[in-house]
């Protein structure tokens, strides 16, 4: 009788359980977003901060690992917002969480996000918490190894230094790199997170790459006067460098310089570096073409995987949102429906992103802005990103159609957080321009 009441408890207690987490789980973003304004509100006393870490601690480990999967990467920019804040103790308890976190979430979710894990555990290192932070190292790469080594051969920007001696050893061997291993191969693995979205993981990855570059200065020049053409794995470098060099984020673009510096001058003919025009010559400026929606959702998705900084991520978390409900989609339908369509275009990755904004309830009031014209000349040295965000949420307060303004509208604040949203929109703001269809371009374009 006994055994059987302990088991009508447990079922009990589970069946609660259930429908708490049920409640909670629709309205866990919101919670977070309360918690990040909190966090970065100067004027919140300190303990009120360090009680956050604390309850964060408790939240996570209640609602387990399904539902703290679907909103890691709100939980990661959380973690992030916590790490640079000058509050005493705060770095202690946010250890205590990050332990929380590592060991609730599912490794099949924690694989995905592990380049992002490892790049914001080292700022909390530094900090000074070593043994702490080497701890939530060995979790990572020790205790679950067998479930993340697949990931490991994205993770060889991890910094060279003597705490990390142990963590440096388990990288290479999974990726079998020795004294032996040609010096191309090792430029190959140093250089696969400098393409990463997330400006933590490219910073430390370019840190990385400099530190390589640096002592090696005869090998590459070798790689680059070897034959006619540059070796292409100098080839693919110099284009990755470039290309940072355009980043919003100064850091990367210094280091990015640093690195072109250690690689030196090379004659342009020798190197081959060609555009795709061809691919970008017929474009379908319709928006209300399935190609056109699944690339905005790729570039949000990508806009909040780059942001550092949670109340950004918030306004492209609040672009996702409102793009998926204007689209009418979903999730997982039927492909004869058009959000059924472009949701199985997402990649899988893109989708895991995307999923939790199905059934977020982001809201966002918008101050009515007048902008002064022409908006290139509205304000002394004005910066590129500026000048196109200003620009670009002109022209959508002139479009009409309640689909287009509903889709620019949503993706204003997001505008202003990346270039590469209003450098993917602009052409077709512009489009649905009404005063450029044969009116003439007015004086206050």
């Amino acid at each position: 009788m006994a055994a059987f009441s302990r088991v009508v408890l447990y079922f009990k207690f589970k069946f609660v359980n259930f429908f708490q987490i049920s409640y909670v789980q629709p309205k866990f973003l919101g919670v977070l977003g309360y918690f990040d304004q909190r966090l970065v509100n100067p004027h919140v006393p300190h303990q009120a901060k360090i009680d956050i870490m604390r309850s964060l601690c408790g939240i996570v480990q209640f609602m387990g690992s399904k539902s703290i999967s679907s909103v890691k990467h709100k939980l990661l920019a959380t973690f992030r917002t916590a790490t640079y804040l000058k509050v005493p103790e705060i770095h202690s308890h946010l250890v205590q969480l990050w332990e929380v976190f590592l060991k609730t979430i599912d490794v099949s979710s924690l694989g995905t996000i592990l380049t992002h894990v490892v790049a914001y555990l080292y700022p909390i290192l530094e900090a000074g918490l070593v043994s702490e932070t080497l701890q939530l190292y060995k979790l990572l790469f020790v205790e679950k190894e067998k479930g993340l080594r697949a990931h490991f051969q994205h993770l060889y920007f991890v910094p060279g230094i003597p705490e990390l001696q142990e963590i440096n050893a388990i990288i290479k061997r999974i990726n079998r790199i020795n004294e032996h291993t040609p010096f191309t191969d090792i430029l190959i693995f140093t250089t696969k997170s400098v393409t990463n979205e997330n400006s933590e993981v490219k910073t430390q990855a370019l840190r990385k790459l400099k530190q390589l570059l640096w002592p090696n200065q005869g090998k590459v020049q070798d790689l680059i006067m070897s034959s006619e053409k540059v070796d292409p794995v100098i080839n693919h470098l110099v284009e990755m460098l470039v290309k940072s060099t355009r980043d919003s984020d100064p850091e990367v673009v210094r280091l990015a310089g640093d690195c072109l510096g250690h690689v030196g001058a090379i004659d342009p003919g020798r190197l081959d570096l060609v555009e795709d025009f061809a691919s970008n010559l017929s474009v379908c400026l319709n928006i209300s073409e399935d190609e056109f929606v699944l690339q905005l959702l790729s570039t949000l998705v990508r806009s909040f995987l780059k942001c550092s900084e949670s109340t950004d991520s918030d306004a492209c978390a609040f672009a996702l949102q409102e793009v998926l409900s204007v689209c009418d989609i979903k999730g997982p339908a039927s492909l004869s429906s058009p959000g059924g369509r472009i949701w199985n275009g997402l990649s899988e990755s893109e989708q895991e992103v995307a999923t939790p904004f199905l059934t977020s309830h982001y809201c966002r009031t918008e101050k009515p802005v007048t902008y002064k014209t022409p908006v290139y000349s509205s304000r002394e040295n004005i910066a590129y990103g500026d000048w196109l965000s200003d620009w670009s949420c002109h022209l959508m307060s002139k479009v009409k159609g309640k689909k287009a303004q509903e889709v620019f509208c949503a993706c204003k604040a997001a505008i202003r957080k990346d270039t590469s949203c209003g450098q993917f929109l602009l052409p077709y703001v512009i489009s649905k321009f009404p005063l450029l269809k044969g009116i003439g371009i007015p004086n206050n374009f």
